[in-house]
């Protein structure tokens, strides 16, 4: 029974630092990234490029421009036209 639950714990604790990882938070779909530049008043209606800057930024390059979209402490994300 003890085993079962340290196990239980085990798996949680590295779920868990798994899905706070870099590589974790690097990863953003273009429809994702396309919403928050039309969020921001800017038009984006096709992703065509885009890459990590670093762990919480991304350059976009859409079929009206290029941005920069970043995530904030709070998970909020913004974009700004490059």
């Amino acid at each position: 029974m003890i085993r079962s639950i340290r196990a239980f714990m085990m798996a949680a604790v590295l779920s868990g630092a798994l899905l706070t990882s870099p590589a974790f938070a690097e990863e953003m779909d273009n429809g994702t990234l396309a919403a928050a530049i039309r969020s921001a008043d800017f038009p984006c209606n096709h992703v065509i490029s885009a890459r990590s800057a670093d762990e919480n930024t991304w350059i976009v390059q859409c079929n009206s421009g290029t941005y920069e979209v970043s995530r904030d402490e709070d998970g909020k994300l913004k974009a700004i036209q490059r």
